[in-house]
């Protein structure tokens, strides 16, 4: 009896001690997986697109679209004007797409927004290349073959040396372009394309004369 109720005894402390054991096992375990995403998930927040960059950038989205549906007014040899309809459907997908990807995420879930990239995307990559048609059309061959030379610049120079400092592919989707801008690098070249592709378009409309906005 004294043998069994000694055995008993010193199990019992086996037993007591098995759940301690497992916990503190299990919390030195969670610390190890929680630690880092906790870690990394506070630096994204600290580093994430400041207001006034996303403002900056929605307003270069809206000026883009204007010039460009401006531009598309010039009337074609063989052609004739583009109809205002068309205009007005370059004007409003470049606002949407501002919106959608600067402005639309501080009030709604990017899996909402995410959706309308499907839209916004071709009519947008459409629009451009007839902008450019047009800007080739009517434009001299030298002032036609800088705006496209200059904007090709604007769009690879930014991406070429995005992935040079962070060893990454340029963002090729909505999802990888708003996790790109959560850093300084992906903002620095989403400020440098979207700014000097404006700049670009104002002074192609300039040089077309200053056509009417959707008149």
């Amino acid at each position: 009896m004294y043998r069994r109720n000694g055995a008993t005894q010193t199990s019992y402390p086996c037993l007591l001690l098995g759940p301690d054991a497992e916990q503190q096992k299990k919390t030195v375990s969670d610390s190890h997986v929680t630690g880092p995403i906790g870690d990394e998930t506070k630096k994204r927040l600290q580093v994430g697109v400041p207001l006034w960059a996303s403002i900056w950038l929605f307003l270069m989205h809206v000026l883009m679209g204007t010039f460009f549906s401006a531009s598309c007014h010039v009337y074609i040899p063989y052609i004739g004007e583009t109809p205002v309809w068309i205009r007005s459907i370059v004007l409003l997908n470049s606002i949407l797409s501002g919106f959608c990807d600067h402005l639309g995420v501080y009030k709604f879930h990017p899996s909402k927004l995410e959706p309308f990239s499907k839209v916004y995307f071709p009519i947008g990559l459409v629009a451009f290349i007839f902008y450019f048609v047009n800007v080739c059309t009517v434009l001299h061959a030298w002032q036609s073959t800088a705006v496209v030379f200059l904007n090709v610049v604007a769009i690879a120079g930014p991406a070429v040396a995005y992935k040079k400092f962070t060893g990454k592919d340029p963002p090729s989707n909505y999802n990888e372009a708003l996790s790109s801008s959560c850093t300084w690098a992906g903002l620095a070249a989403h400020l440098a394309t979207d700014t000097a592709v404006c700049i670009l378009s104002g002074m192609s409309w300039i040089f077309m004369g200053c056509p009417p906005f959707l008149a």
